[in-house]
């Protein structure tokens, strides 16, 4: 049997002088190199590189901030303050001052900071900052999901069941909108959604109620069964639509069509209020969730943790989830309901 024998890896110094070099004829070779290299070496190169990219165009530089979430050394704070007053409308490095520079920093600037949804990073990071007041007016649901959790506030997942719906409704409102061609996409489970419901940020929600513990699963499994239900009850209505694509005229009159239709979805209890309200007066909103909330809590003082209640099959929708499942298997887990009227047990 032939083996081909492979190539030597250059030295890696090797290819930081060719990068350079830009006037060598090796530049494109030698980047290609060292970003396929780039995790496994040793941090004195990944400095080198880091502050070689920095310096180059934009591409290379984008690359470079990606690398900078992860690799993230103080060292870096001069150069990243002298590239934002050259580039101020790259977002990247924006993210990074909010994320890394001190907060003396973001103090100073925080009216050329504060831009759009900049404002819920600069949020999250100086929660904890004396003086500093949340405008929660100005942060959409998944955000405000977040930060109550950031705060250290009390969440009930009823609150968070709600904002959920009023995410969808304002979707169907028109209040968020973004272009898409096709009439079904994939949820995490692979299974067909409809598009308009198979945005970023609705399953950025639903990664946050996932992660509000074990009684979020209900919350997330029951959800995620509501949009499975109204994509069923969609292309039932609207036959032979499930693999339909659109093109650039028909993509309003399609979107307009599930957005009417997923508004028909939300309960009426909800629908009858909120179609009060200025859907871009997100303060009303909060009123209304505030004062709903603050009669939950004086009609049962005692409950300190006011949930929705799980249902009765909660250990089968658990199991029954795919991903669930395996890391059930994978831990070699075993559930227990000691509540449970049959004679099934279970073990967490």
């Amino acid at each position: 049997m032939e083996y081909k024998i492979r190539k030597h890896n250059t030295p890696i110094s090797t290819l930081i002088k060719q990068y350079l070099d830009k006037d060598g004829g090796k530049v494109v070779a030698s980047r290609r190199e060292i970003e396929w290299r780039f995790n496994a070496l040793d941090w004195r190169y990944q400095k080198q590189i880091l502050f070689a990219f920095l310096a180059s165009g934009k591409s290379d530089r984008d690359w470079a901030y990606r690398k900078l979430f992860v690799f993230w050394d103080n060292c870096f704070i001069p150069v990243i303050q002298d590239l934002w007053e050259m580039y101020p409308s790259e977002d990247m490095l924006t993210w990074l001052i909010i994320r890394y520079f001190p907060i003396d920093f973001l103090q100073t600037n925080y009216i050329r900071l504060d831009k759009g949804r900049n404002y819920f990073y600069l949020c999250v990071r100086m929660s904890d900052v004396k003086g500093f007041f949340i405008d929660k007016s100005r942060l959409n649901e998944r955000d405000l999901l977040r930060i109550k959790q950031v705060l250290g506030e009390k969440l009930s997942l009823s609150y968070a069941k709600d904002l959920f719906y009023l995410l969808i409704y304002k979707y169907c409102k028109g209040v968020y909108t973004s272009r898409t061609y096709c009439t079904v996409g994939r949820d995490s489970q692979n299974q067909p959604i409809l598009s308009i419901l198979d945005r970023p940020i609705i399953k950025k929600m639903l990664d946050e109620i996932q992660d509000l513990g074990v009684r979020g699963f209900d919350l997330y499994f029951q959800l995620q069964d509501w949009m499975r239900t109204v994509t069923t009850e969609f292309l039932f209505l609207h036959e032979g639509t499930a693999d339909k694509t659109w093109d650039k005229d028909e993509e309003p009159k399609m979107r307009k069509m599930q957005m009417d239709f997923c508004y028909e979805q939300i309960d009426s209890g909800y629908r009858d209020v909120w179609d009060t309200f200025d859907c871009h007066n997100q303060q009303q909103f909060l009123d209304y969730l505030d004062k709903k909330y603050e009669k939950k809590y004086q009609v049962d003082k005692k409950n300190e943790d006011m949930t929705v209640e799980t249902t009765t099959d909660y250990f089968d929708r658990i199991i029954s989830n795919p991903s669930m499942s395996k890391l059930i298997r994978q831990l070699d887990l075993e559930l227990v309901d000691h509540h449970s009227s049959s004679n099934k047990e279970y073990y967490w």
